[in-house]
C-alpha cells in the first residue's frame, strides 16, 4: 500500500509555491505521473521525489520534518 502522506504534503508545498504540475516535466516527471503520486494511487522513485523537492526549493530533511507533523524525526518520546 501507498504511504498517502507522501502525495498529499507533496501536493501542499507544490500549491502553496503555486508550482503547476507542467513544471515538473523539465526533470522527467510527467503531470499524469505526478497527479497519481499526489492523489497517493502510485509512487514515485527516490531520486525523482528528490529532484522535484529541489526543483521546489525544498530539502529532503524538511520534506521529512512535514511528514512527521512539524516534529524533529530525532526526538524521543517522554
Amino acid at each position: 500500500m501507498v504511504y498517502k502522506k507522501f502525495g498529499y504534503v507533496f501536493r501542499q508545498i507544490r500549491e502553496q509555491k503555486h508550482i503547476p504540475l507542467s513544471d515538473f516535466s523539465s526533470i522527467g516527471i510527467s503531470k499524469a505521473t505526478l497527479s497519481r503520486f499526489e492523489r497517493a494511487e502510485t509512487m514515485m522513485n527516490f531520486e525523482k521525489v528528490v529532484q522535484a523537492l529541489q526543483l521546489m526549493g525544498i530539502g529532503l530533511e524538511e520534506y521529512e520534518y512535514l511528514l512527521n507533523d512539524y516534529a524533529p524525526l530525532n526526538q524521543k518520546p517522554f
